[in-house]
């Protein structure tokens, strides 16, 4: 039989080929399947896996950046990946993710991050668990109006699609300093403006100057006779796709305007990072928290990821690791970090006292997701104590978390 090849989709080869993959994979039909391939993934972002004539698997691979310590960090965002039935249990996922862990390698992005379905999959590709994706449950009734609900005094109108880089822009300064937020590009802002809970609505704030300091996408559910909610006499149920603020006066004005559904919604649904002052806002305890998901990060060039994220401001220190990466090369080997003034030069070589990991490890210490110390007691890296606390305070700062899913 001919070998496994991955390779690129041409531009004359017919998208309903592979969007019949994530169709089988994931329960949806073919022609949405095909239309999320071409018109958002974008076909110069699929990849597959072919045996002669057949296509057996596919992946995408959608640029983006994620935020830590306060900068931005390129990274490839991986999504649908999918074998053909007639396929599993043949390795096929295996080899391609490995293919384009080294093709994303080899095209210069420091970092590649996903959701997984399997995570016996990624981990064989060097990804591991690296942050956390929490959903919160708010009574409506529960929030407290600092700033004016609606009217003029708010500043709040629709959203309008001339508004969108205003938007943009706000995002980025809420987002920025929070670790492990993305730094979206189209294909997720259109996710939050065409969710697929519903019928997505859109309002922002402007402050007196016109700059706009608060914004809010939701989908609000129908009125429900038999499933009402706790709080309203009607039963309605609020998801809210995004929100975010620039100004403690944007941060007052979505609490009143959150606060001005709850005659009729009982229940809103948001995701938060750790520490929301959405959550610090409310007056109770009587809230729902839950991890709904965890996302993976692999690490594509320790060099390039070291330099481009930041670091806590006023530390000095210095930090030798040790790193063993069976996929791509270039990555194995000693490494010196230099960390000064929030930012950090990396050389070749360091140290006798090193921190000793594989890729895997190292991505989960990289986002201050896992504790050096901790993965040190159960043997999943070697270091001294000392080394273990340095390492710690490098990379540590408060749990990383997405609020978008990709």
């Amino acid at each position: 039989m001919p070998e496994l090849a991955y390779r690129a989709v041409t531009p004359d080869e017919p998208i309903e080929l592979i969007a019949r993959l994530p169709a089988l994979a994931f329960g949806v039909e073919n022609d949405k399947s095909a239309e999320w391939f071409e018109q958002r993934v974008g076909r110069e972002n699929v990849r597959v896996a072919v045996r002669g004539e057949d296509i057996l698997g596919c992946v995408g691979r959608v640029p983006m950046g994620l935020y830590l310590g306060g900068r931005e960090v390129a990274q490839l965002g991986v999504l649908g990946v999918a074998v053909a039935p007639e396929a599993r249990g043949m390795g096929v996922a295996r080899r391609m993710m490995a293919d384009c862990v080294r093709e994303m390698h080899a095209d210069g992005y420091p970092l590649s991050a996903l959701y997984s379905a399997m995570h016996p999959l990624y981990r064989s590709a060097g990804y591991e668990t690296a942050g956390l994706l929490l959903d919160a449950t708010i009574p409506a009734g529960m929030i407290e109006p600092v700033g004016p609900r609606m009217g003029d005094d708010s500043g709040w109108r629709e959203v309008t699609e001339a508004d969108l880089p205003a938007i943009g822009a706000c995002y980025a300064a809420y987002a920025r300093p929070i670790h492990g937020m993305l730094a979206r590009t189209e294909y997720i802002w259109r996710r939050i403006r065409e969710s697929r809970y519903g019928l997505t609505r859109g309002f922002l704030s402007e402050d007196p100057a016109g700059v706009v300091d608060a914004y809010c996408f939701y989908v609000q559910a129908a009125w429900s006779e038999t499933d009402r909610r706790l709080g309203t006499s009607a039963g309605s149920e609020m998801k809210i796709t995004d929100a975010a603020w620039s100004s403690p006066r944007g941060f007052a004005n979505l609490l009143g305007f959150l606060r001005g559904f709850a005659s009729m919604v009982g229940e809103i649904r948001v995701t938060v990072p750790p520490g929301s002052p959405l959550l610090l806002a409310l007056p109770d305890r009587r809230y729902g928290l839950r991890v709904r998901d965890s996302w993976m990060l692999r690490v594509l060039d320790v060099s390039a990821a070291l330099e481009q994220r930041g670091y806590p401001a006023g530390l000095t220190a210095e930090l030798t690791l040790e790193i063993e990466d069976d996929l791509i090369e270039a990555n194995s080997g000693r490494w010196l970090l230099r960390v000064r003034d929030g930012s950090c030069e990396v050389t070749r070589g360091g140290r006798d006292e090193a921190l000793r990991c594989g890729v895997r490890e190292f991505a989960a210490i990289y986002t201050g997701h896992a504790k050096p110390a901790a993965l040190r007691g159960v043997g999943r890296v070697a270091c001294d104590d000392r080394t273990a606390e340095v390492a710690g305070t490098v990379f540590g700062g408060s749990q990383p978390a997405m609020v978008d899913m990709f």
